[in-house]
């Protein structure tokens, strides 16, 4: 199926579908996916679709899927009709087709989901490809070794860790059930075997799984007060083995909010007791057409390692005349990583003297000085005295904002003035 075809499919499969069931949908089409490599199998769901019995077709394949999250699974009851006749053109394709892979059917999957996400049918958070393939590259992972996704949402970080190396043990963690589902389908459609995805709430699991995981890959919810993010931080080093290490997205306000106690803490447990290895910054509209946030790219290690006193800072540059999408950040995030590979085999960062240097780095002692505040932003690193400019600064405007109030109330209460 060419790429001409697969936007014509997509187009009719999203044809009068509502926000509302979009994950369900999404769900119940991988489903149906799942059945276009068996013959006898597939003509059974197709004879369905054409009899207009979406939810028996899905059901049937529900069967064949030996996950705990699919016992009972219900289907949409009604889906608008384009989508069946969509389905059943593409099962037929598909059966037509010798030798269909399971690569090109997660690849009609991923772009049905993109599309889904650019019309905002989907308003649930999705990390673009191209940087959980950043997150994935500079956590190394071996065959053989076991990722946790503790926020897993639709499966995207742990697709990326499945594609770099298949060889490594994969579990995915979403409290939400229909995309709990999903997350579960894509993985065993990207990799062809039956994927681990629980539908679960990571804290209550946490204690279960104490110190038994390689490595966390994660973009966990962002909060306004930060307690979410700092909780999710703590939960990670709980469930890492002593010398794992995590790669997790988490809010700008996270490395440089001083009045945030919870967000405080967490920052200065990673100081004291563990390795803080890495400090990307991204540009906010990476995560567009979905929202504007800034962020950054933590790589950290439960414990102390003594032999990596600094910490690598960067940036993912925007390109610029580029127009969006992957393009515009993929250079970027090539330099960054070509710069994570110079840090990582111990070469010395650029001269600093340089008016934007590609790469830094910060030594642990001096973050501790520096309150803890992590200097993700700005092209040059944070000198020590940052966090006490930063409180200067905030007092100074409180202290006008207090005069100013002051004399309002003298003169509308007070009567003078």
């Amino acid at each position: 199926m060419n790429r001409d075809q697969s936007e014509r499919y997509v187009n009719l499969l999203l044809e009068g579908l509502s926000a509302r069931d979009a994950w369900t949908f999404l769900t119940d089409f991988s489903l149906l996916l799942l059945c276009s490599g068996q013959q006898q199998l597939s003509e059974k769901v197709r004879r369905l679709l054409r009899e207009r019995r979406w939810d028996l077709a899905v059901c049937e394949v529900a069967k064949y899927v030996e996950m705990p999250l699919f016992t009972g699974w219900e289907p949409l009851p009604t889906p608008p009709p384009a989508c069946l006749e969509a389905a059943e053109d593409i099962l037929k394709a598909y059966s037509e087709t010798p030798g269909i892979s399971f690569k090109e059917c997660s690849a009609l999957l991923d772009r049905l989901l993109g599309e889904m996400v650019q019309r905002k049918l989907i308003r649930d958070f999705i990390t673009p490809p191209f940087l959980a393939d950043m997150m994935v590259q500079m956590l190394e992972p071996w065959p053989g070794c076991s990722i946790l996704d503790p926020a897993c949402g639709s499966g995207g970080l742990l697709l990326a860790a499945q594609k770099q190396c298949p060889g490594s043990l994969l579990m995915g963690i979403e409290i939400r059930p229909p995309i709990a589902a999903a997350a579960a389908l894509r993985l065993q459609i990207s990799g062809g075997t039956a994927a681990n995805v629980r539908e679960e709430d990571f804290f209550r699991l946490a204690d279960s799984m104490k110190s038994q995981w390689d490595m966390v890959l994660s973009n966990p919810p962002y909060d306004r007060d930060l307690s979410d993010t700092a909780r999710f931080i703590n939960g990670f080093l709980h469930v890492l083995k002593f010398g794992g290490r995590c790669a997790v997205l988490v809010p700008e306000g996270f490395l440089s909010s001083t009045a945030r106690s919870k967000a405080n803490a967490a920052r200065r447990l990673l100081l004291k007791y563990h390795t803080l290895e890495a400090v990307i910054s991204l540009p906010p509209e990476i995560y567009a057409p979905q929202l504007i946030s800034h962020s950054s790219l933590l790589v950290f290690q439960k414990g102390k390692d003594e032999t990596k006193r600094d910490v690598f800072f960067s940036r993912v540059l925007r390109e610029a005349g580029n127009s969006g999408g992957a393009g515009a950040y993929l250079p970027g995030i090539g330099r960054v990583l070509d710069s994570w590979r110079s840090w990582s085999a111990g070469e010395a960062p650029p001269d600093p003297e340089e008016s934007e240097p590609s790469w830094w780095t910060v030594s642990h002692e001096a973050l501790v000085q520096g309150g803890s505040i992590f200097p993700a932003e700005g092209g040059r690193p944070a000198s020590p005295s940052a966090a006490c400019a930063y409180h200067e600064e905030a007092l100074r405007r409180v202290e006008e904002r207090q005069s100013v109030l002051e004399s309002l109330l003298r003169r509308y209460i007070g009567g003078t003035e």
